[in-house]
């Protein structure tokens, strides 16, 4: 069992305990054959994400950037509201 390990471990230190060689832990990336879509993938695919509040929130859309005292706030509440209301 190793010793445990410093919060002040350098990167010389990481090399020496896992190799230099990354993409060997990571894997070899997929042949470009490997990418290409079938035809049922094309035919499954949606072209619209899932609506989850009508016209207000969408699945797979996660971010809500702006600047401070712009209602982000609010408007995470009126969410709520609205899903726990199923409005």
């Amino acid at each position: 069992m190793s010793a445990p390990r410093s919060k002040d471990m350098t990167l010389q230190d990481l090399t020496q305990e896992y190799g230099s060689d990354t993409t060997a832990q990571a894997g070899t990336p997929p042949q470009p054959s490997e990418l290409k879509l079938t035809e049922a993938e094309l035919n499954g695919a949606r072209l619209t994400p899932t609506c989850i509040v009508r016209d207000l929130i969408y699945a797979d859309v996660a971010a809500l950037p702006a600047p401070g005292g712009t209602g982000k706030t609010t408007l995470k509440l009126y969410e709520m509201v609205r899903i726990g209301l199923r409005a």
